[in-house]
């Protein structure tokens, strides 16, 4: 899994959602994944029940860095990214005529991966109602309500997300202008609005509600300084 997340993030472009930031990649694999055999990217990879379920207790809330309660409306959530990564990857084998499994090593491979999780997040938004036709995101009046039912459950962030929307949507809108070498099967939008949002909720957390772990000062130093958060040397962020 380490050496996918570390593809992922050296096939960066600047159109769409880059995959520099490894933390946040481990989210959204946490999140696609899940322990569910049905979904693992190297499908000769199996694993026993036991070691799924005490996969899943490790990872709960792993990536956590405020003490929110959001933890209810993320898991919401998950079963829909889920359902939306199974049928794209299904349509995406089925286009390429791929039978054989994702190898490791092959950077070429693992950008259909990162396609796929592209299209899976569209996916997601689409099912919300939060993008048009075409994968572009819906205006704020639509945006605000979606981000309050499936991201933010306390009662400080509610006056922040207005805010956060806006700003995020102009993050957005700033990248599709950006020339890129890359064609993307999917718009990117969403991609890149959920890790804006990701962002700015991470940096707004009360000081009382921040998990105060070596690895999230560390996540949110690079965020705050606007620096992809690289978890390749994982002794810089383990507690001692």
């Amino acid at each position: 899994m380490l050496k996918l997340v570390i593809c992922l993030s050296f096939l960066a472009f600047a159109a769409s959602y880059d995959f520099k930031d490894s933390y946040y990649n481990e989210i959204l694999l946490a999140d696609l994944l899940d322990g569910d055999d049905s979904l693992m990217v190297f499908d000769r990879y199996k694993r026993s029940t036991t070691e799924i379920a005490d996969d899943k207790c490790k990872r709960q809330h792993k990536h956590k860095c405020c003490n929110d309660s959001n933890g209810e409306n993320l898991d919401k959530i998950k079963d829909l990214k889920r359902q939306c990564f199974t049928e794209v990857k299904s349509k995406d084998r089925s286009e390429q005529g791929a039978t054989e499994p994702i190898d490791m090593f092959s950077c070429e491979k693992v950008n259909r991966v990162k396609q796929d999780v592209l299209c899976a997040l569209e996916c997601v938004a689409n099912k919300k109602n939060a993008v048009d036709a075409n994968g572009n995101l819906l205006e704020p009046a639509v945006l605000i309500p979606f981000v309050k039912e499936n991201f933010a459950a306390d009662p400080w962030q509610e006056p922040l997300i207005p805010g956060f929307v806006d700003s995020c949507l102009q993050e957005v809108a700033e990248k599709k202008t950006k020339p890129s070498s890359e064609e993307t099967r999917c718009n990117p939008a969403s991609a890149q609005f959920g890790y804006c949002m990701w962002r700015q909720f991470t940096l707004a957390c009360p000081k009382e509600r921040q998990e105060t772990s070596k690895k999230c000062d560390k996540v949110r130093e690079k965020l705050l300084n606007n620096e992809p958060v690289s978890m390749y040397h994982r002794h810089d962020y383990d507690d001692k």
